[in-house]
């Protein structure tokens, strides 16, 4: 049983949301250009079917349903992947299972995870059994226990309590955490051990009225994506719709805008980190929490040398931008709408 010990809690208040529109720049509507050649798997979740599925990026062959959770979690290699229910262990403990993706065999069952720690699940990109995570009381928790987990021996290998969420943790390709704060922008590393300690790396000039909503570590260890959300309410912590992406050096240093289009957001880089995948999508924010927000998600992506990438519209060609796709298995091809992209994986 992993035991861990957690102290403070806060609600988060709730957000004040807003949706933003881009005006069309007028070009004709154009049909969808060939499927590029692009490298690796994509796991996404359909919202509308409530499945999530497996295709190759290209989209050259059929999707393949996976499995019913909203948000499971893909290793790098795309060999296995987990889902966490809350709950699912019996005596108000959760449950982690981790499946073979070829033939959803069950490598991994952990029936006694206590609190809450389904927040941010990382699988290790240098070892199949240890996952990292942050761990809450509950999900309006505020400060909680970040932690890497063992899946064979069911215990945590590394653990700091008292972490606030603030924070925010990626592994780096070489086994070591990187931790960011969403505001400051500080960037630290360390290794994972029981007497571990963090080290400086550098730190993210964060642009003003934003913070760090997410970020992802280039499969080389040499690069950053974000995704600057925009705050009506920067003490309050009540976003905005607005959210770009933003890329820099692995310790933070030359950064430099990725989209110029208001509402980008989930940065995912491609398995050999020449592309980044991220969500073009109208509808994640909306001013009214009592219906469901107008507007939709699509999945796009570009070379990750690119820069200030504006007009990026449904349908429309775009010099450097290109609309992921996915194949039905009646052979049918259509771009990516609606589905939440989970991983971009070998």
């Amino acid at each position: 049983m992993i035991a861990l010990l957690l102290r403070g809690s806060g609600r988060v208040p709730a957000l004040l949301l807003a949706l933003f529109c881009l005006s069309s720049p007028g070009s004709a509507r154009t049909q969808l250009p060939p499927a590029g050649d692009v490298a690796g798997h994509l796991f996404y979740h359909d919202r509308s079917l409530k499945q999530t599925y497996f295709i190759r990026a290209n989209a050259r062959t059929a999707e393949v349903a996976l499995t019913t959770d909203v948000d499971p979690v893909m290793w790098p290699d795309a060999s296995q992947y987990l889902e966490y229910k809350i709950g699912g262990g019996g005596r108000n403990l959760d449950q982690i299972t981790v499946y073979a993706t070829a033939t959803r065999r069950v490598i991994y069952r952990l029936n006694e995870v206590p609190y809450f720690c389904g927040a941010s699940i990382r699988p290790s990109p240098i070892s199949k059994k240890l996952i990292l995570t942050q761990c809450y009381k509950n999900p309006q928790s505020n400060r909680g226990v970040v932690a890497v987990f063992d899946l064979a021996s069911g215990t945590a290998v590394f653990s700091q309590p008292d972490q606030p969420e603030r924070y925010k943790y990626r592994w780096l390709p070489d086994g070591r955490l990187l931790r960011v704060h969403d505001e400051t922008g500080a960037l630290a590393v360390t290794d994972v051990g029981r007497n571990a300690s963090w080290h400086s790396l550098g730190r993210i000039a964060v642009p003003r009225s934003r913070r760090i909503f997410s970020f992802e570590v280039n499969p080389q260890g040499t690069m950053l994506a974000f995704a600057f959300q925009g705050y009506s309410n920067y003490a309050g912590q009540e976003v905005t719709g607005e959210s770009d992406i933003w890329v820099s050096k692995i310790d933070g240093t030359s950064l430099q805008q990725f989209t110029a289009v208001g509402h980008v957001y989930d940065p995912a880089w491609s398995p050999d980190g020449s592309y980044i995948a991220f969500a073009v999508d109208t509808s994640r924010y909306c001013s009214s929490s009592l219906t469901s927000c107008p507007g939709a998600s699509y999945l796009w992506y570009a070379p990750a040398s690119a820069r200030n990438m504006a007009n990026i519209l449904d349908g429309f060609a775009h010099p450097f931008a290109t609309q992921l796709r996915r194949r039905y298995p009646s052979g049918n091809v259509s771009v990516l709408v609606g589905a939440r992209l989970r991983a971009w994986v070998q």
